[in-house]
């Protein structure tokens, strides 16, 4: 795939590192945040309560996976690739990936992150793609308006 691809009013390129970075710190304080706080102090009525029981945690995590599988599969961004014109593309159907394709890539990610190999797979690629981008066949591209 090349790593330009034009369209009549914009191109797009593949993202840099420091882009997707931004764009998840975006998504931990917008979605993930707002969820460990309704857990915290809604449901669990405080955060004594919350560290006690080993499934809020685990409920924060499958809800915040949840949404952003939603939001890449329903619009092909997160709120942090939308804020840095980010778009991910299923390079295998050239469209948005399916809901169960944006599950499996964040369970691919936060596995592979979690045994730290996902941090240096991406310094040890040229074109600088993820392992969870490489394994499902995704790419996020950043949309460069025409001049």
């Amino acid at each position: 795939m090349s790593t330009q691809t034009k369209t009549n009013s914009s191109s797009f390129k593949l993202s840099s590192i420091g882009a997707r970075v931004k764009a998840f710190i975006i998504d931990i304080f917008m979605v993930y945040v707002p969820i460990i706080y309704f857990f915290t102090y809604i449901v669990a009525g405080g955060v004594q309560n919350f560290h006690n029981n080993g499934i809020y945690p685990f409920l924060c995590f499958a809800i915040f996976t949840i949404i952003q599988s939603l939001f890449l599969s329903i619009k092909g961004q997160t709120l942090g690739y939308k804020y840095s014109s980010l778009y991910i593309f299923d390079i295998k159907n050239k469209q948005k990936p399916t809901f169960i394709l944006s599950l499996i890539r964040f369970v691919i990610f936060y596995v592979s992150y979690s045994l730290l190999f996902g941090m240096v797979f991406v310094f040890l690629r040229k074109d600088r793609i993820n392992l969870h981008d490489l394994l499902t066949n995704t790419r996020i591209l950043h949309k460069q308006e025409k001049k």
